[in-house]
């Protein structure tokens, strides 16, 4: 991924960010677990933040699922690339948004499985989302 590309795709996603902190109430009216994000929220949030990448011409990422501490998160990786919005819900991450391929922090998760995004299941919720 060249640099222009690679600056699109943070910026994407720090505006998806601000966009679940700007409509979480409405998020967790529809799934009570946004009423703390970021915290236990990872998985829903890495759906929902595939299918709004696809929108934006990212596609191909994939939720890998892991667990530390007995802890689970979730997060999106596609290749050596991943991109994580929930990781400052663990003490040891002060970082709001990650998009890197440095993978030592998320190494220390031990992988449970990954899979596609669940389309079918998160699509009404992001409609709900980018909804003005």
């Amino acid at each position: 991924m060249n640099t222009p590309e690679l600056q699109k795709l943070i910026n994407t996603t720090t505006q998806f960010r601000k966009l679940i902190e700007e409509k979480k109430n409405i998020l967790a009216a529809k799934s009570p677990k946004f009423e703390y994000f970021p915290k236990n929220c990872c998985g829903v949030t890495s759906n929902l933040l595939a299918l709004y990448l696809e929108k934006y011409s990212f596609s191909g990422f994939i939720i890998v699922n892991g667990e530390k501490d007995g802890l689970p998160h979730s997060w999106l990786q596609k290749d050596t690339l991943i991109i994580d919005i929930t990781a400052d819900q663990f003490k040891d991450c002060d970082e709001e948004i990650i998009v890197t391929t440095d993978d030592r922090w998320h190494k220390t998760f031990t992988q449970r499985e990954s899979h596609l995004p669940y389309r079918n299941k998160f699509t009404p919720l992001l409609n709900l989302l980018i909804t003005k």
